[in-house]
């Protein structure tokens, strides 16, 4: 289950001994250091609950939350 867009990411090696990158909400918000919400998972309540239980923001302060309801 991945809430947030950043953290919507798996990577997995190959047998070939490659590295295999799942993204798909893409790796900007992560490399940017976007919070960002993924509508299509949970509601916009549970992703704020969620982010001021982890403490995030207070933890990464360059972490930037995107508040966006789209």
């Amino acid at each position: 289950a991945w809430p947030e867009t950043a953290t919507a990411i798996a990577v997995r090696l190959t047998e070939n001994d490659l590295l295999e990158i799942i993204a798909p909400f893409g790796l900007t918000d992560l490399f940017e250091l976007k919070l960002r919400w993924n509508p299509r998972l949970v509601s916009y309540e549970t992703f704020l609950n969620r982010v001021i239980e982890k403490q995030w923001l207070q933890r990464w302060p360059k972490l930037k939350l995107i508040e966006s309801r789209q």
